[in-house]
């Protein structure tokens, strides 16, 4: 070794012993992998592009600019405030390990984060998410971490950055959320709701949030 980093030497590379098949064979092996590896490529562009006409067509229904058929009631203006109510779970920190959550940016969803030690959090409150509740990262709002939380989250718990919002009944769908968290506009929208520097400096206003407006289907 060299700097306490293990060296192979040209040597110790030829006196490695392996099994070979025979040439044909090898031949027959290094064809069909071949052709999966194309294929998987051929899949790869094929994703790539049924996510391009996904995001086009976000665009457009989430908009208004293209109805659904049979649909001709005009969309509301409204604002955030007025389909979603905060929600306020309290809980004393537990004293054993815990299931806790975080929030992706970029509109990717709750990550979970099991077995969490009490140890590595200061705080002695925090807070618990419910399945369909509408969550973000005040920290990270500009950047679009906000989420619908999922099922295997229910019961997770937060700390105060991560504020947590209830549908009113009767007046939004949280399925259709769902994509919509994930527009463009929305994180432009968040980050006008965020004043401050760049990064950690950029936190969230509850209050700017709830002002933010949409156009919203019936």
């Amino acid at each position: 070794s060299k700097g306490g980093q293990p060296l192979v030497t040209q040597g110790g590379i030829l006196s490695l012993v392996t099994f070979v098949p025979p040439l044909p064979e090898q031949r027959k092996i290094a064809d069909i992998l071949t052709t999966w590896d194309e294929a998987l490529t051929q899949l790869d562009a094929l994703i790539e592009a049924q996510e391009r006409r996904k995001k086009a067509l976000m665009q457009q229904v989430l908009t208004g600019k293209k109805r659904m058929p049979g649909f001709r009631e005009k969309w509301k203006r409204v604002s955030l405030g007025e389909v979603l109510e905060p929600i306020t779970r309290t809980v004393t920190k537990p004293e054993g390990a815990f299931l806790a959550a975080g929030i992706r940016s970029h509109g990717k969803g709750v990550f979970l984060k099991p077995e969490f030690k009490p140890a590595d959090i200061s705080l002695d409150e925090l807070f618990e998410l419910k399945a369909g509740d509408l969550v973000v990262n005040i920290t990270f709002a500009w950047e679009g971490a906000a989420a619908i939380v999922p099922p295997d989250a229910d019961g997770a718990l937060v700390s105060h950055r991560f504020p947590t919002f209830g549908f009113r009944e009767g007046q939004a769908a949280t399925s259709f959320f769902r994509h919509y968290i994930r527009t463009k506009r929305f994180v432009f929208d968040c980050g006008l709701a965020s004043p401050g520097g760049a990064g950690r400096n950029r936190v969230l206003s509850k209050s700017a949030f709830l002002d933010i407006e949409l156009l919203l289907p019936p």
